[in-house]
């Protein structure tokens, strides 16, 4: 079963004109040429028997020779699937370019 934020983040994803099934290879790609840097892990499941979930963090890095930014951009999103929590960032990331 795929969440609303999955749903609502594919069409966010493809409104843009982004293939919304890019691999995560492809997402990170994507937010790397926008400027952030992005990290993804692993995480284990809090309570015994409990699936693992993912974590990903998105902070814009100030551009070459551009001002340093004091409190610098951050997106935070965790979730079961690597490759929606980096799709949900992604979409965070084409919002907030509006």
């Amino acid at each position: 079963m795929t969440s609303a934020r999955v749903l609502q983040a594919r069409a966010v994803i493809a409104r843009h004109g982004i293939d919304p099934d890019a691999d995560v290879g492809d997402l990170t790609a994507l937010l790397e040429a926008r400027g952030w840097r992005v990290s993804l892990e692993q995480a284990m499941g809090r309570g015994r028997g409990q699936l693992p979930r993912w974590s990903g963090h998105a902070m814009f890095a100030a551009p070459p020779g551009g001002e340093v930014f004091r409190r610098p951009a951050h997106i935070a999103i965790s979730g079961a699937d690597s490759r929606d929590v980096l799709m949900r960032v992604l979409a965070r990331v084409l919002e907030r370019e509006g």
